[in-house]
């Protein structure tokens, strides 16, 4: 019961956050002025769980254009495309996806190919665009354990459907106190990120539980990142993409 609880309340943060832009500030010494954004994001398929199966891809897409490294002050650089997707500028300055876009089941083809990014222009910025490869939608397969309990001695196989045209995937394993047992620390950290090949499976080593106690909660991410630029009136644009899969278990000993 409490796993469907808490996949319930992030189903719930991700449809407000499809509407949030990322809060990105230009740094004096960074080289991109404008950033753009592209995601998707889903739980472990779990055969055994109607709730986990039924639940859709969330994709999100946002993007933010400044005048200069040393102003937050944002520029509208026109229509923003994602592939086939035009990305709506809000009244901050911002450019997101909307509830919509999230939940269109379309975005799909546009992972695990190369897209165009682009911007008609405007501002300071010209008409630019660029090809970049998105990673294929990753989806991690459940391995079923007893009302989503590891044991803290044994290790644990992560599979996932590999992408022959990306190189490595990213493992996460974050402590969630709030989730956690109520004697426990009420705090979030992440243990050292795992990078693996994206070759569809990898084993966690017991090791790696050995720091979490009993009633702990912890949530394993496998992500693929994919990156590109482009060049608008020598101001640069960063393109970034993810895709990435989440299952969540209790710690026991």
């Amino acid at each position: 019961m409490k796993t469907n609880l808490f996949a319930l309340l992030n189903f719930i943060a991700l449809i407000y956050s499809c509407k949030q832009a990322d809060k990105v500030i230009p740094a004096p010494d960074s080289k991109y002025l404008g950033h753009i954004y592209y995601s998707s994001f889903c739980y472990e398929y779990d055969s055994t769980s109607n709730f986990n199966y039924k639940q859709p891809i969330f994709y999100n897409a946002s993007a933010q254009f400044f005048k200069s490294h040393i102003s937050s002050e944002a520029e509208n650089v026109g229509t923003v495309m994602i592939g086939n997707y035009p990305i709506v500028l809000d009244y901050n300055g911002n450019y997101n996806f909307s509830s919509t876009q999230c939940y269109d089941s379309l975005n799909i083809i546009q992972f695990g190919k190369k897209i165009n990014f682009s911007i008609s222009g405007g501002g300071d910025y010209a008409p630019t665009f660029a090809t970049v490869y998105i990673p294929k939608v990753i989806r991690i397969y459940s391995k079923n354990e007893p009302n989503n309990e590891h044991s803290k001695k044994d290790s644990l196989l992560i599979t996932w459907n590999p992408d022959l045209n990306n190189q490595t995937v990213e493992i996460s394993i974050e402590y969630d106190g709030f989730q956690s047992d109520s004697t426990l620390e009420q705090t979030i950290y992440y243990l050292d990120p795992i990078i693996v090949p994206d070759n569809g499976q990898y084993t966690i080593n017991a090791s790696e539980f050995a720091t979490f106690k009993q009633g702990s909660w912890i949530n394993i991410t496998v992500t693929r990142y994919g990156n590109g630029e482009m060049l608008s009136n020598n101001k640069w644009i960063g393109i970034n993409t993810k895709t990435e899969s989440q299952f969540s278990r209790t710690i026991v000993n």
